[in-house]
């Protein structure tokens, strides 16, 4: 399957390595765990880590923390509007 073309998963944030300075703070703010610290900047583990639960601000309210609470803004959340 060519995947060149393949839609990015909107469960896991779209990320920046040139913004991001590694504070770690991303992975703090993560309610599920999904982000792991590396020297390079997080790891984002959001289908593993994901629980779907119904109390999730992420999948209730449609914002990811990690994205509210980068000081750098490398962090960007992907949505897809339904009709």
């Amino acid at each position: 399957m060519d995947r060149s073309h393949a839609e990015p998963d909107i469960r896991v944030p779209a990320f920046d390595a040139t913004r991001c300075d590694a504070c770690g703070l991303c992975a703090l703010a993560c309610p599920c765990g999904a982000i792991r610290m590396t020297p390079q900047g997080p790891l984002f583990a959001c289908h593993a880590h994901c629980r779907h639960s119904p109390d999730c601000v992420a999948l209730k309210e449609g914002i990811q923390p990690c994205e509210i609470t980068c000081p750098r803004g490398a962090i960007e959340g992907r949505f897809q509007i339904r009709l």
